[in-house]
């Protein structure tokens, strides 16, 4: 599957610096033709479940992204969002699926 790349990253708290990587959020959504914003930018991966990732991240912080989704469903559009945290290196699973 296609990894798309997030904006820069986050501000984190300070703390001591650590090697670091990147953050990949996996995020299955109830439509392929669903809407996928992280921190607010639209993303432009299309099917049920994607991955983004993040930019490099220093080690030892906890970053947050809100990831927004949006879909029409009978009729009416619903939209979703849900805060993630993860540190470089790990993999968050955001779920809109019903």
């Amino acid at each position: 599957p296609q990894v798309e790349a997030l904006g820069p990253a986050p501000v984190a708290a300070p703390g001591p610096a650590l090697p670091g990587g990147c953050l990949l959020i996996s995020v299955t959504v109830p439509q392929p033709t669903a809407e996928v914003f992280v921190d607010g930018q639209k993303t432009g991966q299309t099917g049920t479940d994607r991955t983004f990732e993040s930019p490099p991240l220093e080690g030892g912080k906890t970053y947050c992204y809100t990831v927004t989704a949006r879909w029409v469903e009978r009729g009416q559009v619903v939209e979703s969002k849900k805060e993630v945290t993860g540190t470089a290196g790990e993999v968050v699973r955001v779920n809109f699926g019903r």
